[in-house]
């Protein structure tokens, strides 16, 4: 059985173990391309920066958490408007910028390779709101969550 007869046969555990390793990737290519700024950064202490690594690194692990600007510069013992700008200074976007594109990047993982919800997708990458979630994801792709699905399943059924 190829890969391809596996997908099509709407094997529930089979989609989400190909959206984790999307995820996973997509995750990989962002800590790619933010450590590329980040080596290239700002003049920052080490300890901050490592500190800002490791929030990072945190991040990607536990986008899904209900997580916000308190709880974040909690973990890594800095005031939130501080941890703003030493994150804006070393990744090039503020903290709350960065998990979101995490938690969309995931989403649209989830959407591509599983029949989930979109309400379930939503909690499944941490919105704690499905409007704020369409809201970013309309912005940032031109389409609602179920449009740019539908969208994804034409493609799919057109290449057939």
């Amino acid at each position: 059985m190829t890969v391809q007869t596996l997908r099509h046969k709407k094997d529930v555990p089979f989609d989400e173990e190909i959206a984790l390793l999307d995820i996973r990737k997509t995750l990989l290519l962002i800590r790619r391309y933010f450590r590329e700024g980040l080596d290239a950064g700002g003049e920052q202490d080490p300890a901050t920066r490592q500190s800002i690594q490791w929030l990072i690194r945190y991040m990607e692990t536990n986008y899904y958490d209900p997580l916000d600007l308190t709880l974040l510069a909690k973990r890594v013992h800095f005031n939130p408007s501080y941890l703003v700008r030493a994150f804006k200074n070393e990744a090039g976007v503020t903290p709350m910028h960065y998990l979101n594109k995490l938690r969309l990047s995931a989403a649209v993982s989830y959407l591509a390779n599983t029949e989930m919800g979109i309400q379930q997708i939503a909690e499944s990458t941490g919105f704690n709101s499905l409007h704020y979630f369409s809201r970013l994801f309309k912005q940032k792709f031109g389409c609602s969550p179920s449009q740019w699905r539908e969208e994804l399943n034409r493609g799919r059924a057109g290449a057939k």
